[in-house]
């Protein structure tokens, strides 16, 4: 608290040191008040940026998704979702899956947030689309 409160002191301190510094308030004294200020509440959204950015990697996972479907000859199962780790609903982005033999396909994908909307997607070698379907979700 100590080290935010010497980055950021609160308006009153700066306002208080400014005084100290002149018995008699002038306009320019108020100008270096307030572009202090401007300055500290930059600074203050700048950090709570980095938390918030820094929050939502903790709510990001590594998952092992597995799902049974036959496919045809040449075609492959892929996932595509809402978020970036599966290509933002974009089939010429989605993350293509592993046939593991037996109809059983699986990907383990990294920074999956939480909440991430998901479907299963079945394209051939070409990445055309051949059809969206359930399945997935939240």
């Amino acid at each position: 608290d100590e080290e935010l409160e010497k980055a950021f002191p609160p308006p009153a301190a700066v306002a208080a040191a400014a005084a100290a510094d002149s018995a008699v308030s002038s306009p320019q004294k108020d100008v270096e008040v307030l572009l202090e200020m401007k300055r500290q509440k930059e600074e203050l959204l700048r950090v709570m940026e980095e938390v918030e950015e820094r929050a939502k990697r903790l709510n990001q996972w590594t998952v092992q998704f597995r799902t049974k479907q036959h496919v045809e000859y040449g075609d492959a199962l892929f996932m595509v979702g809402d978020s970036v780790t599966l290509g933002e609903w974009d089939p010429e982005r989605a993350v293509r899956m592993q046939h593991k033999g037996d109809d059983e396909w699986t990907v383990c994908l990294e920074d999956v947030p939480d909440g991430t909307r998901y479907k299963y997607l079945v394209q051939n070698h070409e990445i055309k689309k051949k059809g969206l379907f359930g399945r997935g979700g939240k």
